[in-house]
C-alpha cells in the first residue's frame, strides 16, 4: 500500500505533500492533502513549467543547473497557488516496474 493511503493518527495540523514530476519537456509540481477516512486527495496547488531546451535530452539530464532551476520555479509557483506549505515529500517511481518505498 502506498504510504499516503495508510491511516495515520489524527493531528492538529493537516499534512501537505509535494509531488514533483521532472519530465523532458516540463516540470510539474502538485501540493495535495489526503483525507484518510474517505481516501480522497485534495489538490492545494499545481504548476507546470517548461524545461530549458538544453536541460534534458532523451529523458537524461544534460544540464543539472537548468533542471534545478525549473524545479525551483515549479515548486514556487505551486506554493503561490496553494493555501498551505508542503511539509512532506514522497518520491514517485520512475517506471511501472519499479516499486514504491515501504
Amino acid at each position: 500500500m502506498l504510504p499516503f493511503f495508510r491511516k495515520s493518527p489524527k493531528t492538529q495540523q493537516e499534512d501537505i505533500y509535494l509531488a514533483l514530476d521532472i519530465g523532458t519537456e516540463f516540470v510539474k509540481a502538485a501540493l495535495f492533502s489526503v483525507d484518510f477516512t474517505s481516501l480522497k486527495i485534495a489538490i492545494k496547488g499545481y504548476s507546470k513549467v517548461r524545461q530549458h531546451s538544453s536541460a534534458m535530452q532523451g529523458a537524461m539530464i544534460v544540464n543539472l543547473e537548468n533542471v534545478i532551476s525549473a524545479c525551483d520555479r515549479a515548486i514556487g509557483e505551486a506554493l503561490l497557488d496553494a493555501d498551505a506549505i508542503a511539509n512532506k515529500t514522497y518520491q514517485r517511481a520512475k517506471s511501472p516496474t519499479e516499486r514504491y518505498p515501504n
